[in-house]
Parts: C-alpha cells; structure tokens; sequence
C-alpha cells in the first residue's frame, strides 16, 4: 500500500503524526517500504515485514475471544486463505534476502538497485496493467523481474501462467522503454517443474535453499 492507500484504508488525516508512525514501525521491523521502479520516494510502497504481525491478523485476530476447536488448525489446510497468506509471507522472506538471491544468479558484486513495479493503465484505455513485487535492476545492462510462489511440491507453469509472465515482461518493456536484457525469473520452495511452457517462459529458477 503507498501513504495515500494507508490513510484512507485507517480513515485517519495525514500530518507529521502518521509520517513518524510509519517511520518508527519501519525502525522496529514491523513493515518495509521501498520506492518502485522508475518511482521517487514520494510514491513509496509500504508492507508489513514481520512474520508474526502478519499471522496474527490472519489467523489469530478474526478469532476474537473464542477458542479454536481441536481441529481448527488441521482445517484450515486447505483452505485458500492459507495458500494467499503464505505466499505473501514467502515473498517477504524472498525480500529479506536479496543478497542471497543475487548470490545464486551469479550476480553477488554487481550493483543493482531493487524494489517493487507496477503499471495501472489510465481508465479506458486498451493497455494491459502488470505488478511486479521484486524486479533487480543491474548495472551490467539486464533486469530480473522475479516471481516469488509458495508451493508444497514443485511448481507447474501452465499455458495460462506462461502467457502472464510473458504479458508482464511485455507490459514492462513498454512502459519504461528499457533496452536492457530482461530475465523472468521464479523463485519458487521446491522448484520449477520443467516442460514446455516453462522453458519457453522463464530463464532462472531458484528454490527457498538458496536464501539460507
């Protein structure tokens, strides 16, 4: 969410006051801001970072003051509201360790600048809006536009999924009228399961090993 998102989600006014909220729950490590893409710092993004905080509004606050049956937990394994909350949290630790990440591509001593990047098309218009929530700008004339996906076992990129990777990169390419090489990469627990549509979509794939 940016400023203007968080203030008129909390209904509250803007001033000094909410600037050193959000200043010092970013000191703490309870959320993260980050300028996007081709963006200034007026347009900061903010996301909450702290593992716990976001299991706690999840998971424990919808609880109120009742007790969860003996089987709640075990219920909720399939739910999706568990799949949407811990590809988010996955994203957050991807996040945490950049260095990690930029170790695995063989890119560890390049200087790079990353962040978020997204594009919303003016209202009536034909243009395609596209998010991406980890792009790595490198000085060595490339980009990475990183997919970050939990998944229990291997992850299988269908032609449908191909086709949104492949409109993202176009999407970006666009826009911000780079030249520079773009790289899809996934990021994914357990790997990319290879065929046809992910070899033809993306060029690295890293699993959750290589951020610890």
């Amino acid at each position: 969410m940016n400023r203007n998102h968080i203030l008129s989600t909390a209904k509250i006014p803007s001033g000094g006051t909410v600037t050193k909220t959000l200043a010092e729950l970013e000191e703490s490590g309870f959320i993260v801001s980050g300028v996007p893409f081709g963006k200034n710092s007026n347009d900061l993004l903010y996301r909450i970072s702290d593992e716990f905080t976001l299991f706690y509004f999840d998971w424990i606050k919808p609880l109120g003051k009742r007790e969860p049956g003996v089987d709640h937990w075990l219920s909720l394994q399939n739910d999706s509201r568990r799949r949407t909350w811990a590809g988010y949290a996955f994203e957050g630790i991807c996040i945490k360790h950049i260095q990690q990440i930029k170790n695995a591509l063989g890119i560890g001593i390049v200087e790079t600048f990353h962040g978020p990047w997204y594009y919303i098309p003016p209202k009536n218009s034909s243009n395609k809006g596209a998010q991406i929530d980890l792009l790595i700008d490198r000085k060595d004339v490339s980009i990475n536009l990183c997919e970050m996906k939990f998944s229990e076992s291997e992850f299988s990129i269908d032609a449908d999924y191909a086709k949104k990777l492949r409109q993202k990169a176009e999407v970006f390419r666009n826009i911000t009228k780079t030249r520079k090489n773009i790289f899809i990469t996934m990021i994914t627990t357990f790997g990319v399961s290879m065929n046809a549509h992910s070899k033809d979509s993306i060029s690295n794939s890293l699993t959750m090993d290589c951020l610890f």
